[in-house]
């Protein structure tokens, strides 16, 4: 049997960077698919991928856009209600705006310390 032939960020980030580029275009197109057709078909394939890519073994999250766009309102407040609503995005539901935000910076400047980070964060939203 061959070895899977995903690719370990993990590796990367501790090694070299540029490796991220061939990547890069998988994670952009991965994410767009999310965008546009939630966790349906197409969607809930690329959710799987993007999982499996960084080896994420949590629970799967939520796809609710409406209710990530409350909650992140909520976050505007601060307090106790602005940490709720934090903790809610991180730990249950899919925020894709953020992950095509974090793809994009991958693909876009994939040899910058902003990418290594966002390669490092991307996980906290699968």
């Amino acid at each position: 049997m061959e070895k899977c032939p995903c690719f370990d960020y993990r590796a990367v980030l501790g090694n070299d960077a540029h490796a991220l580029i061939k990547e890069a275009n998988e994670l952009v197109y991965w994410t767009n698919l999310i965008d546009g057709f939630g966790l349906q078909g197409a969607g809930q394939w690329a959710y799987e991928r993007l999982r499996r890519f960084f080896n994420v073994t949590s629970p799967p999250k939520r796809y609710d856009p409406n209710q990530v766009a409350y909650l992140k309102a909520l976050q505007q407040h601060g307090n106790g209600v602005g940490r709720w609503a934090t903790m809610q995005l991180m730990s249950s539901y899919l925020d894709v705006n953020q992950m095509k935000y974090l793809a994009g910076l991958i693909h876009d400047r994939p040899a910058s310390a902003e990418a290594k980070w966002a390669a490092a964060a991307f996980p906290n939203y699968l």
